[in-house]
């Protein structure tokens, strides 16, 4: 079984109404929104409070997987975890932050989680 967390910048009020919207908060097992946690991505403060609280200690088993290069890949490169960017509008890279994955459909993420046993923030 996989555990699946969401972490997003903002506020409270408007992650909360947006991922309720979505229909999201089913499949989420918690919720990190950066004005809780005091910190936002990439910084690694919020990783660090985001690994407390998931109470995993084997980073190589966490993925992040974010449409942010400069917060959600950024973020995860920075605190040593897999990455994966979503794309969907197929935005060449010219940045020197390299994912581990990139996908263009969220459906495709099961590709990569089949390939190895991983915790999704």
């Amino acid at each position: 079984m996989v555990k699946q967390y969401a972490v997003t910048d903002g506020t409270i009020q408007t992650q909360q109404k947006e991922i309720k919207t979505a229909k999201l908060t089913q499949i989420f097992d918690k919720i990190f929104i950066s004005e809780q946690v005091g910190f936002s991505k990439p910084n690694k403060k919020f990783f660090d409070y985001v690994f407390k609280n998931i109470k995993m200690k084997d980073k190589e088993k966490i993925l992040i997987v974010g449409d942010g290069l400069n917060t959600d890949i950024k973020g995860g490169l920075d605190v040593q975890i897999k990455t994966c960017w979503y794309n969907p509008k197929h935005i060449e890279n010219k940045s020197s932050i390299k994912p581990d994955y990139e996908i263009d459909n969220l459906n495709k993420i099961y590709d990569v989680i089949l390939s190895e046993p991983l915790f999704i923030i």
